[in-house]
């Protein structure tokens, strides 16, 4: 596979194959923009941190001139409503896609290690493991949507009194501070092909297996080639939909869209 190279499959919802893009480059990762612009369109951004925590119905923190952070878990830790949020598959994003990144080996290993953090092996280290010049091809299978409809939202916060009283989250209510997670492409399946031109260390995979506790098989296609691929399901958060929460004065008003290429994510 060419450096750069990325393929994605789109099917309709009778499961036929709908659409299939490529692209490709010599010196830089491409993803497909027509795949970007249908998220775009559906308000959805692009997750781009090594932070993979993000799940429908949380709150976050958007304060000036800061990045957004973790508030809490799940809305229902700080409101309560008469109105129930009602998370659903959306099967417009229905998105059953495979994709392949091939980074120059150190910016793989690079991403890789923090995927690997995300997931909870970050002692496999493999950095410090694998020298050398390469590639790494890291690709995600079978994606899926859930969301909240922005209609259901704002049934629930019209109709939303605090748990308790909460002087600081008034504060950042009223300053249109909160961000609630309303929707998540997520993917199943993880594959890495970590390429050098470097023999790796003698038992490597040996040595990895028991740190994966049984996430990840090891194997080796040659001296210089490890690959790892997950033995059962790895949910991973691709791209991400959220509101912000308009308050004015204790009481709620209306959300809007930020996931609008504004990359907070």
């Amino acid at each position: 596979m060419a450096m750069g190279h990325i393929e994605y499959i789109l099917y309709n919802k009778t499961g036929r194959q709908g659409l299939a893009m490529h692209a490709s480059t010599s010196n830089q990762t491409i993803i497909n923009m027509s795949l970007i612009q249908r998220l775009r369109g559906a308000n959805y951004d692009f997750i781009d941190s090594p932070i993979r925590n993000h799940k429908v119905q949380q709150i976050w923190l958007k304060r000036s001139f800061e990045n957004v952070q973790f508030y809490m878990e799940h809305v229902s830790h700080a409101f309560t409503s008469s109105v129930q949020l009602e998370p659903v598959q959306d099967p417009a994003l229905s998105v059953n896609a495979t994709e392949t990144i091939d980074y120059k080996l150190n910016i793989g290993l690079s991403v890789l290690d923090e995927l690997l953090s995300a997931l909870g092996l970050s002692e496999l280290e493999l950095s410090g493991k694998v020298g050398g010049s390469g590639t790494i091809k890291v690709s995600y299978n079978n994606a899926y949507t859930l969301s909240v409809p922005s209609g259901n939202v704002d049934q629930y916060f019209g109709q939303a009194d605090f748990s308790h009283p909460n002087r600081r989250l008034l504060k950042d209510a009223n300053r249109k501070n909160l961000i609630f997670i309303n929707g998540i492409l997520m993917a199943k399946g993880l594959k890495v092909e970590v390429e050098s031109n470097s023999a790796f260390e003698v038992g490597l995979e040996v040595g990895a297996t028991p740190v994966a506790n049984g996430s990840l098989d090891f194997s080796r296609d040659s001296e210089s080639t490890l690959v790892m691929t997950s033995n059962r399901d790895l949910t991973f958060p691709v791209a991400v939909q959220a509101l912000r929460l308009d308050w004015d004065r204790g009481a709620y008003d209306k959300s809007n869209v930020v996931t609008d290429g504004r990359n907070w994510f």
